[in-house]
């Protein structure tokens, strides 16, 4: 028989119900004068609470996909995986799609010859280390050191080097990339972190950059894609597909070929707005020192995009935040530190219904939101 199939729904409804299920590995052809429905199903007959997982698994050596065993049980045909979670990929467009993720520049060990603490000639920019990125949307600042961004020289460099028999080789690529706005993204970290800077400023080879392709400009803007990279929905969504790659005793590590892969959904106009607004006021606060504001404007984004990515959930639960938001925005482009004070002190009242609705976002989405929320923070 193949356990997949809608004809043994019951036998899933009775797994889930009398058992905690460990794993579950499909898409085998390992047994002999076996056509379909290979599985190896590991469990145990101890019976399973509301917040038991397993991992479902595509061949032996195949990616591993968590799953809310609740979930199953609450879906009507008892499928091992809920369809929800496939709507992710609705509307959606690669990262790479929407703009360029480079890597910063590589001084190939020649930090003495390229950097300065002084602004020498125009060639010289600032030059910004991995330590200025330390938090989502952290305002980042110059560090009084720039970089000489001459081709000649990176030149003679390199002819010095291959002289030597040295494998060092220095990269500084495209200047303009620098120059424009952009999004800044940690390469090490055990969750997506980024944030926005329209100065120029270069970064080192241990960041990623990202700069929107002109002809996409009328439909994201790097602000919305920001909002879109450090919410938990993301950070969920490359865990478990590896992007993030976590190994025991090592610094995590994200890949740009991870990073070209992650989804962004495309929004409505009224949509990107909103999310613009909300980081605008969010780096406002980060730059400011404002801890108590930054906070909540980082939570309500993050809720925002949940509903974004889920629509249908955060309907069914009563868990919509976009409408409401707007409209206690009233279309703000520029905040100031009134209106920001003004907007959190509404909004995050214990009596007001956005406040109400993110207490309630964990307890009454335990099997999408809380699962997201769970293995998309740190």
């Amino acid at each position: 028989m193949n356990i997949f199939e809608n004809v043994f729904s019951g036998i899933r409804q009775y797994l889930l119900k009398n058992t905690s299920i460990i794993s579950i590995v499909q898409g085998l052809s390992e047994f002999e004068n076996v056509n379909s429905g290979q599985v190896i199903l590991h469990f145990s007959s101890i019976i399973a609470d509301k917040n038991t997982f397993f991992y479902l698994k595509d061949g032996i050596y195949g990616e591993e996909v968590k799953v809310s065993q609740n979930s199953c049980l609450k879906d009507e045909l008892c499928r091992f995986i809920l369809p929800s979670k496939n709507k992710f990929y609705k509307k959606c467009l690669n990262l790479s799609e929407i703009g360029k993720v480079s890597t910063g520049v590589n001084i190939g060990g020649a930090s003495k010859i390229f950097l300065s603490n002084s602004k020498l000639d125009d060639n010289y920019l600032p030059f910004i280390s991995t330590k200025t990125l330390k938090c989502k949307y952290q305002h980042i600042v110059e560090q009084g050191v720039y970089i000489n961004f001459s081709k000649k020289l990176v030149d003679s460099v390199n002819f010095e080097n291959k002289l030597k028999g040295s494998k060092n080789i220095v990269v500084l690529g495209d200047v303009e990339r620098f120059l424009k706005e952009k999004i800044f993204i940690r390469q090490s970290a055990p969750e997506i972190v980024c944030s926005f800077d329209d100065q120029a400023k270069v970064s080192p080879y241990s960041m990623f950059l990202f700069n929107i392709y002109p002809n996409k400009k009328h439909l994201f803007s790097l602000k919305y894609v920001l909002a879109i990279l450090n919410s938990s929905v993301i950070t969920h969504y490359a865990r478990e597909n590896k992007i993030i790659k976590i190994g025991k005793g090592k610094q995590p590590q994200i890949r740009k070929k991870g990073l070209d892969q992650l989804l962004i959904k495309k929004p409505t106009s009224s949509e990107a707005t909103l999310f613009e607004e909300l980081v605008s006021m969010v780096q406002f606060t980060k730059r400011e020192g404002m801890e108590i504001p930054a906070a909540f404007l980082e939570e309500l984004i993050d809720a925002c995009v949940l509903e974004l990515y889920f629509p249908e959930e955060a309907a069914a639960k009563d868990l919509q935040f976009i409408d409401p938001v707007s409209d206690l925005l009233k279309g703000e482009s520029e905040p100031s530190q009134t209106f920001i004070e003004t907007f959190v002190a509404t909004a995050n009242a214990p009596d007001h219904p956005i406040r109400n609705k993110l207490d309630r976002l964990i307890a009454d989405s335990p099997d999408l939101f809380a699962v997201i929320k769970q293995e998309g923070q740190v």
